[in-house]
């Protein structure tokens, strides 16, 4: 999920900056982290990224990773060249170990071969604060001005990261009953198991939903898919063909699933009594095998689907879209006679 800049009113200029670099990071296969720095510029010159942590290790083009995870994954124009170059720094924690370090970082550009002054957009982004910053770098050979942060941020701000934790939470602990079944995953370029499928444990499941953090890429299909295999497994104590449902949040196109896994899920919801509920942040989704999964459930349910279409700048609305479904989830239920 990526996530939106904070919910406070950004200038023109870096809601047209944030939907460019967003595409560029995208193309360029970047990640996100728990704490990701990108740069962008327009030109072919050699532009480089530099992060300093709190410890004094700098990650750049000649130093790509850090003992606390943080890596230069993204190194633009320094061989084959383009005009529309970004490079990106990211923290990827793997256990609690590797986090990035809480403190004072410092980050700066450097022209590596340009003759002329570059001017460039930097992004800091963490859990709660997205921060835009513009600047320029004289000739080679030279560094731009320092800006420097904190991490974690003072005053983070809602997030459709944050919404979604709160949200997940609220249906744990008031919408479940003690024996009902549930789990999660979440998905970025890649599926993870975040709760297994279990029967509801209050406390153990909102711990797990607060570790989740800010992952780059889509793999909608491979989630949808790899959902159903473990929900077909839970067989309902009864006839119920509300039973079992999966509750999907996207928010963009798929960019990493296997070509086979949108026609897996669709299998599933046509031999299994897996129902689906999705919430889709904007309209940038494949409408066409959405309407295809749709038809299917119909087809043997016709309270089996559910689609609600969110502003994905819209926190409210997040919030109250997990709340609708849930209520109509509810309402399917009773309807097909099940809890």
């Amino acid at each position: 999920m990526d996530e939106p800049t904070t919910e406070v009113q950004m200038e023109i200029w870096q809601q047209e900056a944030e939907t460019v670099l967003k595409e560029r990071l995208k193309r360029a296969g970047a990640e996100l982290g728990a704490l990701t720095v990108s740069l962008m510029w327009n030109t072919r010159t050699d532009l480089d990224l530099y992060v300093k942590e709190p410890g004094g290790t700098t990650i750049c083009f000649n130093n790509k990773r850090s003992a606390n995870g943080g890596e230069l994954d993204v190194d633009m124009n320094n061989g084959n060249k383009t005009n529309v170059p970004v490079e990106n720094i990211y923290w990827h924690p793997q256990d609690l170990a590797r986090v990035p370090p809480h403190g004072e970082y410092e980050v700066w550009v450097n022209n590596y071969d340009g003759n002329h002054q570059e001017d460039f957009v930097v992004r800091i982004k963490q859990k709660g604060q997205s921060k835009m910053i513009k600047g320029t770098v004289p000739g080679k050979p030279a560094n731009s001005v320092h800006h420097t942060f904190r991490h974690p941020p003072q005053n983070p701000a809602t997030t459709r990261l944050s919404t979604c934790q709160e949200s997940i939470n609220g249906i744990i602990e008031n919408n479940l009953d003690d024996m009902d079944i549930v789990g999660l995953l979440s998905f970025a370029g890649d599926v993870r198991p975040e709760i297994p499928l279990a029967v509801r444990n209050v406390e153990r499941m909102k711990e797990d939903v607060g570790r989740m953090y800010t992952r780059g890429k889509t793999a909608f299909f491979s989630a949808v898919a790899e959902a159903c295999t473990h929900v077909k497994e839970f067989q309902p104590t009864s006839d119920d063909i509300a039973a079992r449902w999966l509750i999907v949040l996207t928010d963009g196109k798929d960019t990493d699933s296997a070509d086979s896994d949108a026609g897996k899920a669709e299998a599933c919801f046509q031999r299994e009594n897996v129902n689906l509920a999705l919430i889709t942040l904007g309209d940038d989704y494949e409408k066409d095998i959405v309407q295809r999964w749709k038809a299917v459930i119909h087809r043997r349910n016709d309270q089996g689907f559910i689609h609600v279409k969110v502003d994905p700048n819209n926190m409210l609305a997040i919030k109250r879209a997990f709340e609708n479904v849930f209520e109509q989830i509810t309402a399917a239920s009773i309807a097909g006679g099940g809890a």
